[in-house]
């Protein structure tokens, strides 16, 4: 895979919140949190937008075991960094293989058309610093795909905004992975159900065709 540098921290920090251990950067001395390649963590974010990929029962139920043991995983070179018992260096190309692994184990699970769908959300996901974005798109292309008006972009804007907000305060203070969990959720069902309620029936429609994958409008 290659490096995603820019969120490493935060995917970190991810990691850290299911799994109950402290960063890299605390458990080794302050360093650039750039020296060490990873992804957004997939976990947190995969079980908050289950429903943006259609997945099956037996889906879910492999890409839950699948994370699970990612999570273990990294639990344990994140013990081994902070033994000793592995240099930073190794630190960084055993977690680029584990990340590896878990990318090649997720695309296994799903069709080509929800892999794409998810990786595309991935790709959303980093842009917002490796948090869900609390939207199933980017703000700059639902514009685009729903033809907002300027009042609804604004409206739009404060629903993101305070969405973020509230998802960062969960991250950074509730340390228990499934209370965590349900409260992410919370925050994304509450954020969708604000944006769809300041779109029009025709746009409201349109959105929820999108989401669901089942029509893909081109811009204007």
């Amino acid at each position: 895979m290659t490096k995603r540098v820019p969120v490493f921290f935060l995917a970190v920090a991810f990691t850290t919140a299911m799994i109950g251990c402290s960063p890299p950067d605390e458990i080794t001395g302050p360093q650039p949190h750039e020296a060490i390649p990873s992804t957004a963590d997939h976990s947190l974010v995969a079980l908050a937008s289950f429903d943006l990929f259609d997945l099956t029962p037996e889906q879910k139920e492999k890409l839950e075991a699948a994370m699970k043991r990612h999570q273990e995983a990294v639990r344990a070179l994140i013990e081994k960094l902070k033994s000793g018992t592995i240099s930073r260096e190794e630190f960084q190309k055993e977690l680029a293989e584990l990340e590896r692994q878990l990318e090649e184990e997720i695309k296994s699970i799903l069709t080509p058309e929800q892999y794409e769908r998810w990786k595309e959300h991935q790709r959303f996901i980093r842009q917002n610093g490796g948090f869900p974005y609390p939207l199933p798109f980017p703000l700059e292309r639902l514009v685009e795909l729903l033809n907002l008006t300027p009042d609804q972009v604004e409206k739009a804007k404060g629903i993101v905004e305070e969405a973020q907000k509230d998802i960062r305060s969960a991250v950074q203070s509730i340390k228990d992975p499934r209370k965590l969990r349900v409260a992410l959720e919370e925050i994304l069902k509450r954020a969708d159900g604000q944006f769809r309620s300041i779109l029009t029936e025709e746009q409201a429609r349109k959105y929820e065709q999108i989401k669901r994958g089942l029509h893909h409008p081109q811009s204007p």
